[in-house]
């Protein structure tokens, strides 16, 4: 019992050593935005929520370029541009949120923003011009969405540093699933 306990202890003091806060990963962010918005000639703004939030000091590396990637597609591709977010109604100002925090024993971090949400139908289309579905495919929503994770695919109009590459979100998913992560899309169009 003892030896137990004093094991316990020992593994529990361990793992508070190799645990370090998100904030080393999300500092890096608004600068990502910033530059990325400069470049698109869009303006942004980013909140960050859950700096404090600790995972294995193994795991930050790793949360690097996904988040990046990440943040650069929400700028890019979720928010529109200045005079079509007026159109709509909304602030010409877009915004990219970042939040972390523990859920159910595993850290669970969000990015967002409130721009045009997944296009659907022209991530639909895309895939059957590059062959990745055929014509008859009857696929959700969901599924469609899933496909923006494929390597090469892209539906950006025209090839920028910035984007258009059709490299980053298949990297997104491979890093997560390399930390024993899940990912998950959720989009609202117009929103």
């Amino acid at each position: 019992s003892a030896m137990e306990r004093n094991t316990r202890d020992l593994q529990e003091s361990v793992m508070s050593i190799r645990m370090v806060p998100l904030a080393s990963v999300f500092g890096r962010l608004p600068r990502i935005v910033r530059d990325v918005s400069a470049k698109c000639g869009k303006q942004v703004r980013v909140e960050i929520e859950g700096e404090e939030t600790e995972i294995d000091k193994a795991m930050v590396e790793l949360l690097v370029d996904p988040l990046t990637h990440l943040v650069r597609n929400a700028v890019d591709h979720g928010l529109e541009a200045p005079d079509e977010r007026q159109l709509a109604g909304k602030s010409q100002e877009g915004l990219v949120t970042v939040r972390a925090f523990h859920q159910g024993g595993a850290v669970v971090v969000e990015v967002g923003d409130d721009g045009r949400g997944l296009a659907t139908e022209l991530i639909r289309d895309k895939a059957l011009r590059q062959g990745l579905i055929g014509d008859d495919a009857t696929l959700t929503d969901e599924q469609i969405h899933e496909l923006i994770f494929h390597p090469g695919f892209s539906t950006a109009a025209s090839v920028f540093d910035v984007s258009g590459r059709g490299v980053g979100m298949d990297v997104v998913k491979r890093n997560i699933e390399t930390i024993k992560g899940s990912l998950a899309v959720s989009t609202e169009r117009g929103a």
